[in-house]
């Protein structure tokens, strides 16, 4: 009930001091209708107070409920950051490795080039 209806149990205690207070206003006497009308003040003042108290607790809720997703949120996001930074780490042993190789065969390849340029006939040799 009260999850429903949270303005019910305010509203009632502002009604009961309200009749606190008009019992207090017909009550004889100084000293009885000061204590009546201050006892039926203080529940009236009572009610708003507690209705704000509510609201401050379902804001709460509401905030504490938002951290808790914003951290699966971010712990999620961070193993996906993870995952990436592996992945890219792993591209870049990839690209390190073919680039290397290609390197490497670039080189053999130009050795090869001049091996031959130095072993084949030459101008001088051709006249000779």
């Amino acid at each position: 009930m009260r999850t429903r209806r949270p303005w019910l149990i305010p509203l009632v205690t502002v009604a009961i001091g309200a009749l606190l207070m008009l019992v207090g206003s017909l009550v004889h006497g100084d000293y009885a209708r000061g204590v009546w009308s201050d006892l039926g003040t203080a529940v009236v003042l009572f009610g708003p107070l507690y209705g704000l108290q509510w609201m401050l607790e379902r804001g709460m809720s509401e905030v504490r409920r938002h951290a808790q997703e914003t951290r699966s949120s971010v712990e999620h996001l961070s193993h996906e950051i993870e995952a990436i930074r592996q992945q890219t780490a792993a591209s870049l042993d990839d690209l390190r490795n073919v680039t290397l190789h290609s390197v490497q065969q670039l080189r053999a390849s130009d050795e090869d080039a001049f091996r031959r340029f130095k072993e084949g006939p030459t101008f001088e040799t051709s006249r000779g």
